[in-house]
């Protein structure tokens, strides 16, 4: 897309997040930042709103909402590739042999999944995403250089996807055999070089709490903080994870039996998921991912950390797995954080955050729309430190968002309301200025 001096922009309701909701919306952008923000009938500096004589390009995104660009907080695009198939609802300790296997396969081509599933994010509605990859990526990093998008197309180019989408790279680290393979501080050196090519954000990723015994949380986690760096870590994202802190046992030991990946003495019985979290609150900025199993007692623990702790909860790949309800309303009467992400395409169908979304809706439908929105706008940004460029829309701010198309059904006052509905569909994304979304008629 060619940059034009001056767009003006309306549509059905823009939200702004920290302002009212506009009814009849008017946006007017140059240099990739928004200029006027206001309702149809407000006036603009010495003209009409949109007047031709002004404004180069004009869209008009007829019964559609403006929101800030939505924010997708887990994924492994290296995964997008994905192709295998499970009947019914597998365990996670079925499904992550699987997954090993791919990742050995021909069929992992991670140059092309990470192009492919940038793409699908940025359709699914998000301009940024929190990405957890593989150490082995880094052998494939000189694939997928920066490059300029320099067209417009339903669903965005791969290069255009790749390099316009905002990207936290978490370097994912292992070590159920007590060592990692590469040691953390030359295996984070690395992760920075390539992401430094990319433009994209650091931060370190300790997989599990099956994966990652205390003591090397604990080296990992102090690497984090000497670098001001952000962490995630899987979180009682099952039951069983109680079981092998506890006693060593259970399914996650007898899966990394089954993957030569076991080390007797390694992991310790006697522990909990409050050894992990006392670890993890010792970081700036953690991601508890999942938290699929978090109860009232580990909630209070995390109570004096909610400043720097959040939970990412990803609500189809919950459905995909068939846990027990999520517990999205403890954690929101804590007032803990709450993000959302759409994990893996071999756990999700297509990578869409407005999904998951409207998904939070329907199973947690006493839970206000406008909160829900926010999980992946305004309280995305503010804990990840991006609220700067991202989380609202206003005069002076850079010109990134998603518009939603909005059913025909939809009726009444509340566009948050609307937006959630199944049938609202991603129309545009806009990332700074540029459109690198938009569906076709």
């Amino acid at each position: 897309m060619t940059n034009v001096p001056e767009v003006c922009l309306t549509a059905d309701w823009i939200l702004p997040l920290d302002q009212p909701p506009m009814r009849h919306g008017v946006m007017t952008i140059a240099e990739n930042r928004i200029t006027h923000l206001g309702q149809s009938g407000d006036p603009l500096p010495s003209v009409d709103a949109c007047h031709p004589s002004r404004f180069k390009t004009r869209i008009d995104y007829r019964n559609c909402v403006v929101l800030p660009g939505l924010i997708n907080a887990h994924t492994h695009l290296d995964l997008s590739g994905w192709s295998g198939n499970f009947v019914g609802q597998p365990k996670l300790w079925e499904w992550i042999p699987e997954i090993v296997r791919f990742r050995r396969s021909p069929n992992y081509r991670l140059a092309e999944a990470i192009r492919d599933g940038a793409r699908a994010v940025i359709a699914g509605g998000a301009v940024a995403a929190v990405d957890v990859i593989p150490s082995d990526w880094l052998t494939w990093q000189e694939l997928i250089e920066d490059d300029k998008c320099t067209e417009r197309t339903e669903t965005a180019s791969p290069k255009c996807g790749r390099n316009r989408l905002r990207v936290l790279s978490l370097i994912e680290c292992l070590a159920p055999t007590g060592a990692m393979r590469i040691p953390p501080d030359e295996l984070l050196n690395r992760h920075q070089q390539a992401c430094q090519r990319l433009k994209w954000s650091v931060g370190i990723s300790p997989h599990a709490p099956y994966t990652v015994p205390l003591n090397i949380l604990e080296e990992l986690v102090a690497l984090a903080v000497n670098r001001e760096l952000p962490l995630a870590m899987h979180i009682a994202e099952t039951e069983e994870e109680t079981t092998f802190l506890a006693t060593g046992g259970g399914a996650f030991r007898h899966v990394l039996e089954q993957l030569s990946a076991y080390r007797e003495g390694v992991f310790t019985p006697g522990h909990a998921l409050a050894d992990v979290l006392e670890v993890l609150s010792r970081a700036q900025r953690v991601l508890l991912i999942h938290g699929n199993y978090l109860g009232p007692s580990e909630i209070d623990l995390l109570k004096p950390f909610r400043d720097r702790m959040a939970v990412v909860y990803c609500p189809r790949s919950h459905d995909f797995f068939g846990h027990a309800s999520y517990p999205l309303e403890l954690f929101l009467e804590a007032s803990i954080p709450v993000l959302l992400g759409t994990d893996s395409r071999a756990s999700h169908p297509d990578l869409s955050i407005l999904g998951d979304l409207q998904t939070v809706r329907r199973k947690h439908p006493q839970v206000a729309a406008e909160t829900i929105v926010r999980m992946a706008t305004s309280e995305a940004a503010r804990f990840l430190g991006w609220d700067r460029e991202l989380g609202s829309i206003g005069a002076g701010r850079p010109a990134t968002f998603t518009v939603i198309t909005l059913p025909s059904t939809s009726q009444g006052e509340d566009p948050y309301e609307a937006l959630l509905l199944p049938e609202a569909q991603v129309r545009a994304v806009w990332i700074e200025g540029k459109i690198v979304f938009e569906k076709k008629n």
